[in-house]
């Protein structure tokens, strides 16, 4: 379970949440909204999110029927609330970085930025809590064992992606990963962009292993917190102790217990901030003015499905 957060749950979350994926790990603010990217045709992923985070959650807990109705009904009820309440932040989002995207960014705005997204997911989870909760009560000891292989799976591409090869080809496979990254944004790389990523990601503090080791704690977190969870009582006293335990975690997750990982977090945001900032500090007028354009095909999509009542 890596920070971006019920597990890989946040593989879909963008579509719903315009503004998370990349950030994390390095891309802040326009590149953070390169995360609608992760959702090829934003409106259509909009409109689907809640089939997708189903057909997520099915595979990792494998659902019975009356689970599945169950959590149907809530994601219904998530999406409605996320287009009322939460949609017409994220426009205005877009529309500010359209003018951000014309003029020169230090880290420290870029940085600015990524902690206003940071906030609202964390918000989002907050909001989500109560509805997890509830499905959580209703699973059994053999959909936890579901989601442990499930995970284990997923550990393993994860660490066929971050832990094999060489330093170097590590190196060149993460280099190639933000590159696309910034494409998604920028179009083409000029030569100067690619120089600063090469760079960049040669002084990152980036370290696979410890944060393969993270995940796999959160994972074991939160399979844990599923168990506690279960063993209340289905009462209004035991929902609200799940929506608690549900909450810490979701807090664990942004903020690692884990001793001096917080601090190796926070560094790898800042050089995320840093490294956007240089490289949007070389993009050329051309290369902004497509970043512009992105970022309001994003908001013209995504603007139809505002509430008309």
């Amino acid at each position: 379970m890596n920070t971006m957060h019920m597990s890989r749950m946040l593989r879909v979350l963008p579509c719903i949440i315009p503004g998370w994926q990349a950030a994390a790990r390095s891309l802040v603010l326009f590149a953070t909204a390169t995360l609608l990217v992760a959702c090829s045709a934003v409106g259509l992923a909009y409109r689907q999110s809640t089939t997708a985070l189903y057909w997520w959650l099915d595979a990792q807990l494998d659902l019975n029927d009356a689970q599945s109705t169950q959590v149907r009904r809530e994601l219904d009820t998530i999406y409605e609330w996320h287009r009322r309440q939460e949609l017409p932040r994220y426009l205005g989002t877009l529309d500010r970085w359209q003018t951000m995207a014309m003029s020169d960014l230090d880290a420290t705005q870029a940085c600015a930025e990524f902690a206003q997204v940071r906030g609202a997911m964390e918000g989002f989870t907050t909001h989500i809590s109560p509805a997890l909760a509830r499905l959580v009560q209703t699973l059994t000891p053999a959909q936890i064992a579901h989601l442990k292989k499930h995970q284990a799976r997923s550990n393993e591409e994860y660490a066929e992606r971050t832990l094999q090869g060489s330093a170097k080809e590590r190196a060149e496979r993460h280099l190639e990963r933000l590159t696309e990254r910034y494409e998604r944004l920028y179009g083409p790389l000029n030569a100067q962009q690619t120089r600063t990523l090469k760079e960049e990601v040669l002084r990152s503090s980036f370290d696979a292993q410890r944060s393969y080791d993270e995940r796999v704690r959160r994972q074991e977190a939160l399979r844990d917190v599923f168990r506690q969870v279960m063993a209340l009582p289905r009462t209004p006293d035991g929902e609200a102790q799940a929506v608690s335990l549900l909450r810490q975690w979701f807090a664990q997750a942004w903020h690692s217990p884990t001793p001096g990982y917080q601090a190796y977090a926070n560094t790898l945001i800042r050089q995320g901030c840093e490294q956007f900032a240089q490289v949007h500090r070389h993009a050329s007028a051309e290369q902004r003015q497509h970043g512009v354009q992105v970022l309001q095909s994003y908001e013209m999509s995504l603007r139809d499905f505002l509430p008309r009542d």
